[in-house]
């Protein structure tokens, strides 16, 4: 790192009080805190609409196929929760435990709102416990789409 006063980081010893450290802009970890928050819920919310789709597909034509498309839809949830946790957790500096992250991946329902009780600040704990119960709503809701346009179209 280079300083103002021509010395360079390396240098020993105590920095004259003129010399001046010369930092490079900080990149702020919230906006690409928030790419990720957003990808991971857009991502979500468009794997809950073509699991509505695929599901009311193989429902429509009396089809078990579905139920690998389950388990795979369910895979895809958790991988995108549990990297969203990954991604959040770095950029706030927060380190769980081993415990904490096997509860995001395995009871996500559980998991995701201990770690946010745990990971905010006081005043900020019920915004994001909201902020996640309005995720999971939009979820049910874009997964609800395709079967209730398949029943207003009279195809059900």
């Amino acid at each position: 790192m280079h300083l103002e006063c021509g010395l360079t980081s390396q240098s020993s010893g105590r920095l004259p009080a003129h010399c001046v450290r010369l930092q490079p802009p900080l990149i702020s970890n919230v906006s690409h805190h928030d790419m990720s928050l957003r990808a991971a819920v857009a991502s979500a919310l468009v794997f809950s609409l073509f699991f509505g789709i695929a599901d009311t597909y193989f429902f429509a034509r009396h089809a078990a196929t579905s139920r690998p498309l389950d388990l795979l839809f369910s895979l895809v949830l958790l991988a995108i929760g549990y990297l969203w946790y990954r991604r959040d957790s770095d950029a706030r500096s927060y380190r769980g435990s081993i415990f904490l992250g096997g509860t995001v991946i395995l009871l996500p329902l559980v998991g995701l709102p201990i770690y946010l009780y745990l990971s905010r600040q006081p005043g900020t704990r019920s915004g994001a416990l909201f902020r996640l119960a309005g995720l999971l709503l939009l979820c049910i809701a874009c997964s609800a789409v395709a079967p209730l346009a398949y029943d207003v179209a009279g195809a059900g």
